[in-house]
């Protein structure tokens, strides 16, 4: 917007100074405008930090996670973010029974849900930005997923008829991979401060 800004007050200067406008509307006033601050500058810092993706950086990143929790599903569970380019939300919604392993084929996810923290309560909403899709699988994911299906279990959110309340109105089973040590989602607040 600044630089578009920028051009919009040459190009109507170079209309006042051939006589075909009076003056110039779009240009700044002495000592107005947006000044420099260090927050800026903190926040250009802050951006150059940010890694690149990449394979390598991915397992660093994975491999850091499941030191400094313990837990081995937080290595996969980086792992799976990296590869497939799938949201916080999403991953935390993998459920079993939305994994086809064909006999013929490429094995797949289809990711149709994300769970949200919306006022303290774990919650089951469509993705963002409706971006239902399905999520190939290259080999060595598939056969981690096949392992996490394996591992699947229930989450321990409170019962609403019958069945988890973050489940909402999907009947599909119960059955969540990435689930926190006492069975409970990551809160992602939670879990970035403890981990990245």
């Amino acid at each position: 917007a600044s630089a578009a800004r920028s051009r919009l007050i040459t190009i109507l200067q170079d209309a006042v100074d051939s006589g075909r406008i009076p003056i110039n509307p779009a240009k700044r006033k002495p000592k107005r405008g947006r000044k420099k601050t260090a927050t800026s500058s903190r926040s250009r810092a802050h951006a150059q930090r940010v890694t690149t993706p990449s394979p390598a950086t991915t397992i660093l990143i994975a491999e850091r996670a499941a030191l400094l929790t313990g837990r081995d599903l937080d290595f996969i569970q980086v792992v799976w973010m990296g590869w497939t380019g799938m949201r916080f939300g999403e991953v935390l919604a993998v459920e079993a029974s939305s994994f086809d392993f064909p006999d013929i084929g490429i094995p797949c996810y289809h990711l149709d849900w994300q769970l949200r923290e919306i006022g303290g309560k774990v919650t089951k909403a469509p993705p963002k930005d409706s971006s239902n899709r399905t999520v190939d699988l290259p080999p060595f994911l598939a056969n981690l997923a096949e392992t996490l299906v394996a591992a699947a279990r229930p989450c321990c959110c409170p019962e609403r008829d019958g069945r988890p309340a973050c489940k909402g109105d999907d009947k599909s089973p119960a059955a969540y991979v990435f689930l926190g040590p006492e069975a409970g989602h990551p809160r992602r607040s939670n879990w970035a401060d403890r981990v990245l």
